[in-house]
């Protein structure tokens, strides 16, 4: 049926996008405090200061200012070969640019980014920064799967899954809906819950008092091709579905229908295409 193979395909966008965002998540959480770089190469950082306002009084204005940016921000480290190259400053938030030099070896150091003049506390925020030695190996140290299995961040996959799962959502509403008509046209109600219980099955379907169906009622369960399989009796009918019991050895699946008519044999067997 083609509306079942739609919303399998929304069921699978959906969750997609679902994985995107715990593995965007999970990747913001542990990337947090941890800078990666190839070995002669640069990569953009930024953080926070941890200045107090007093200090931050004579930050002011600094902007994007190569020169001011140089005199008022430093860094300590213990890898004496790496470089920043400072390129904004609004409020506490700065913004750089890292280099590492082609001669250093793969491994890791730490970094403080902290206002000049200003003592470096024991809860300063501290940088791990990673060196590899090509992409292939800083990407297999990703904190995210698609990182490591496709080099590409999954914000990405979010951007591009989130308006498609909405659309997807839509579709299938859409399909549904118009399924339920039709199949309201043909008499048939579907098979809305499937519950097995110790001796019976617990069955809601979608005809009610709405399609004619009284409490008491002789009903029909049939195929996708309209074969009779077995009859049910109408037991707690509401408006737009029924809920009832049937012994637990009926041939019933949630595929299948409930009708109030047994089917015409002489009648298109095929209930949806």
């Amino acid at each position: 049926m083609k509306n079942i193979r739609f919303n399998h395909i929304a069921l699978f966008v959906l969750c997609m996008l679902l994985f995107a965002i715990l593995d965007s998540c999970q990747g913001m959480i542990e990337s947090s405090g941890v800078i990666r770089v190839v070995i002669g190469s640069s990569a953009p950082v930024s953080g926070k200061l941890d200045s107090t306002l007093p200090d931050l009084e004579r930050l002011r204005g600094i902007g994007n200012s190569e020169e001011a940016l140089e005199e008022n921000l430093t860094y300590t480290t213990d890898y004496e070969f790496v470089r920043i190259k400072f390129l904004e400053l609004t409020g506490r938030l700065w913004r750089g640019d890292l280099s590492v030099p082609d001669y250093a070896k793969p491994g890791e150091f730490k970094l403080i980014v902290h206002q000049r003049g200003v003592s470096v506390e024991e809860d300063t925020p501290t940088f791990t920064v990673r060196m590899f030695h090509d992409e292939k190996a800083l990407q297999a140290d990703s904190s995210t799967f698609t990182e490591q299995l496709i080099g590409i961040k999954p914000l990405w996959f979010v951007i591009i899954l989130l308006p498609l799962g909405i659309f997807s959502i839509y579709l299938a509403y859409k399909q549904n809906s118009e399924l339920d008509v039709m199949l309201e046209q043909k008499g048939l109600g579907p098979i809305y819950k499937l519950a097995k219980r110790k001796q019976n099955w617990e069955v809601v379907f979608g005809l009610g008092s709405k399609h004619g169906i009284s409490t008491g009622q002789e009903l029909y369960i049939v195929d996708q091709v309209m074969n009779v399989r077995a009859g049910i009796v109408a037991q707690k009918v509401e408006e737009e579905a029924t809920t009832s019991e049937v012994p637990i050895d009926t041939d019933i699946k949630p595929s299948y229908y409930i009708v109030s008519q047994p089917p015409d044999p002489h009648q298109d067997k095929k209930v949806t295409s």
